[in-house]
């Protein structure tokens, strides 16, 4: 079994890092986000950015007539770094977390789904990609299994009268989990110092 991070951890860490980004969109935490998370996540960060390249190939392309457009393709990424934080937890745990923060539980079952149908859409790409050998476009590919998926997920949801009820479970922040705030919190002070 992997380790999880606490719900409230990552929800807390990631809060904060997307705050200080933004707020002062320092080079350093931009690029310790970005190392942080991958490391954090084992990769999964890293198959996100992975899957926006075609974005981050726009923003390339558009480099040479605006210059300035570097700091942006950074800030998206480690925005999303930042936010991939949220798979270093277990999506029952991030359930809770938000339940705790006092979420509404309607709101809280939406995200719960979603996070667990992003998983299932990374898990497709990486199996469209092995088996891919012909000229088929995988966006062609995955938009369609996806499709079929959010379908199939509509109609049992209907047939079975779903009512927003979430499934959840909490646990008490162990050593690790507490670290790693104390980590979040270090690479944001340091940082806004080195800016």
């Amino acid at each position: 079994m992997r380790q999880e991070v606490e719900g409230r951890i990552c929800l807390i860490s990631v809060f904060i890092l997307t705050f200080f980004i933004h707020l002062t969109q320092s080079i350093y935490l931009m690029i310790f986000t970005v190392i942080f998370s991958s490391l954090l996540t084992k990769g999964y960060s890293l198959r996100l950015l992975r899957i926006l390249s075609p974005l981050l190939i726009f923003f390339a392309i558009s480099l040479p007539f605006y210059p300035e457009v570097w700091k942006l393709a950074l800030l998206f990424i480690s925005i999303i770094s930042a936010g991939s934080l949220i798979f270093a937890s277990t999506t029952s745990q991030i359930s809770a977390a938000l339940l705790y923060f006092k979420v509404p539980e309607k709101f809280v079952s939406v995200v719960n789904l979603s996070l667990n149908f992003l998983q299932l859409l990374l898990w497709d790409l990486e199996n469209i990609k092995e088996v891919q050998r012909s000229r088929i476009e995988i966006i062609k590919v995955l938009t369609s299994l996806s499709i079929l998926r959010a379908l199939g997920l509509a109609e049992t949801l209907y047939s079975k009268c779903y009512s927003y009820k979430t499934i959840f479970y909490t646990k008490k922040p162990g050593f690790r989990d507490l670290l790693i705030f104390a980590t979040v919190l270090l690479i944001v002070i340091v940082s806004i110092i080195l800016n």
